[in-house]
């Protein structure tokens, strides 16, 4: 596949004014990454489409001729401007691409700023959007836009002194400083595990659970770096079991949870998804509409009986949502 900034170089390298689509068509193996790169050259101003010329009549539709825009030179007071940015910020990158450096140049005066205040006062940590606001006067800036930019001067939030919050979860603590964590994937499972926790049974096998999180299905993802604050500055001595939804849905959250936390213990509730499949009798067809995931991974982290009874039971087309073990249940599952 041809990459954005070769893209752009070989169209700048073109022999003429205007490039048709077959041409560009040429370049790729696939069409789709085709229309992705033109879509993205416009969008940086280096491709223009002839209105003129008409479709090409694919989907998504390329015209049929673009206008190849080359960039004007930098100016003295341009590579200047480039050349004074403090460290850390790179200027290689708007030195090849001025015509961006004109879109974001606000911005990078904005940051070079800051950094050239900070390298002679007390430095403070603060939240992004916080940085955000204090720099451009729009607090979503930084995290949208603002971050692009960092990225092609080299330089990171680090570097303006501030940090991505974690989105908060509903959690209760039954330790002073949790260890062992269950995360819960659906509300009511969630209240009825806090309750079989109050009343002091905190096994669940040979785990004794600290501390149970509400995951409000997929938003876990986001959230789960505010265990950090809230629950264990250390990843390390963290615990995590999940139990969520048994169908290809609430699996693909724990999936993505362990890709989206690499280093940190996660594992799934092996008893209560025991408990659900206890439940299999009842388990309903799976007549919502689901996307197809690649959720075998799933089944290899449970016990082998186990693992090949869930993979089972969704081959069947069939699912089991978390309340199928109700309070009772947990109650004679966990234990003092």
């Amino acid at each position: 596949m041809v990459s954005m900034d070769s893209f752009e170089k070989r169209l700048l390298a073109y022999s003429k004014k205007h490039i048709d689509s077959g041409t560009l068509e040429s370049w790729f193996t696939e069409y789709s990454a085709c229309a992705q790169s033109v879509s993205e050259a416009i969008v940086t101003g280096v491709l223009e489409p002839v209105k003129s010329s008409g479709g090409n009549g694919r989907l998504p539709q390329l015209a049929t001729r673009y206008r190849i825009i080359h960039p004007k030179l930098p100016d003295d007071g341009l590579r200047h401007a480039l050349l004074a940015l403090p460290a850390p910020l790179n200027p290689g990158y708007y030195s090849s691409h001025p015509t961006q450096y004109a879109r974001d140049r606000e911005i990078v005066d904005s940051i070079a700023v800051y950094i050239r205040k900070r390298n002679r006062g007390e430095i403070t940590e603060i939240p992004a959007n916080e940085r955000s606001f204090d720099l451009f006067g729009d607090e979503k800036l930084l995290l949208d836009r603002g971050m692009a930019v960092l990225n092609r001067l080299g330089a990171s939030l680090k570097s303006l002194d501030c940090y991505a919050t974690s989105e908060p979860f509903v959690w209760f603590s039954h330790a002073p400083v949790p260890h062992t964590v269950l995360i819960s994937e659906n509300r009511d499972s969630f209240s009825s595990l806090n309750k079989v926790l109050r009343s002091g049974r905190r096994y669940l096998g040979n785990n004794r659970i600290d501390a149970v999180i509400f995951g409000e299905g997929r938003r876990i993802l986001r959230s789960l770096s505010f265990s950090l604050e809230m629950l264990n500055q250390n990843p390390a001595a963290l615990h995590f079991l999940y139990w969520g939804d048994l169908d290809s849905e609430g699996i693909s959250i724990f999936l993505e949870l362990l890709r989206a936390y690499p280093g940190w213990h996660i594992e799934p509730a092996a008893p209560l998804y025991e408990a659900m499949l206890d439940k299999a009798g009842k388990a309903p067809p799976c007549t919502r509409s689901e996307r197809r995931l690649a959720v075998d991974e799933f089944f290899s982290l449970l016990p082998s009986p186990l693992g090949a009874s869930a993979a089972g039971l969704l081959k069947a087309g069939r699912y089991l949502p978390q309340e199928a073990v109700i309070y009772t249940d947990m109650n004679r599952i966990f234990h003092p």
